[in-house]
């Protein structure tokens, strides 16, 4: 179904309001937690996120995030992945207590999204209902969360790969949702796409497999991430 040219406007404006809202979230939050004596943080995710090893100290994203935040709150940083392979919105709920909740984090980055969009029969608005279960539980124990967008396939296409398209949908619900919370999110699906676009060779270098990033695409997203919330930081 074409999307009328008013409802994309519609659309990208939100976009970008939630894009100026993100900084404003990320600024006041990651200022109070600069020289503090420590800061936790929680990768909450499924497989992309756990990395190497699958342990508490796997190489992941959040592994070389971990002293480029030390060096910019000037401060230690427990680092814990409690990512868990396959896992999803809707299974994510059954262990926020244990994996988030029990650490009493200062921040937890959340990707989640990739293993929802290939469900068989999983429907947009049951999806989106999910998502918001999900960041509620977190918001009323007052959790800062930072919403990520999952990476997409090392093995795009085109742009109308129905897969590919299939994810974007469930990114964008992401995005909306967690903005919902007043949760900012950082979207490492459309950051990945301009070097798609630019360099697919590049592009691929970044996959161990068709949807895993190896040690390389882990550091990419991660100074991405950092570097998003530096920008946040100045301004």
């Amino acid at each position: 179904m074409k999307v009328p040219f008013k409802a994309c406007c519609l659309i990208c404006s939100m976009l970008v309001l939630f894009s100026c809202y993100a900084n404003e979230l990320i600024r006041e939050h990651f200022n109070t937690l600069q020289n503090r004596k420590e800061v936790t943080i929680v990768i909450f995710g499924d497989s992309i996120s756990g990395g190497r090893g699958f342990s508490r100290t796997g190489t992941s994203y959040g592994s070389y995030m971990k002293p480029m935040f030390e060096e910019m709150l000037n401060c230690k940083v427990s680092m814990i992945n409690s990512s868990k392979a396959d896992d999803t919105f809707k299974t994510g709920i059954r262990r926020v207590q244990e994996d988030i909740f029990s650490f009493k984090p200062d921040v937890v980055f959340v990707m989640l999204g990739f293993v929802d969009s290939s469900t068989r029969g999983l429907i947009q608005p049951v999806f989106q209902q999910q998502v918001k279960d999900f960041f509620k539980m977190l918001q009323d124990r007052n959790i800062f969360v930072v919403a990520l967008t999952t990476p997409g396939f090392r093995d795009i296409q085109s742009g109308s790969d129905t897969a590919y398209k299939r994810l974007k949908e469930f990114n964008e619900i992401i995005t909306y949702s967690a903005a919902l919370y007043h949760y900012p999110s950082i979207d490492i699906l459309s950051h990945l796409e301009k070097l798609w676009l630019t360099d697919p060779v590049e592009y691929k270098s970044l996959f161990i497999d068709t949807i895993h990033l190896n040690e390389k695409g882990q550091k990419y997203i991660a100074d991405y991430i950092v570097n998003r919330i530096k920008n946040a930081l100045r301004k």
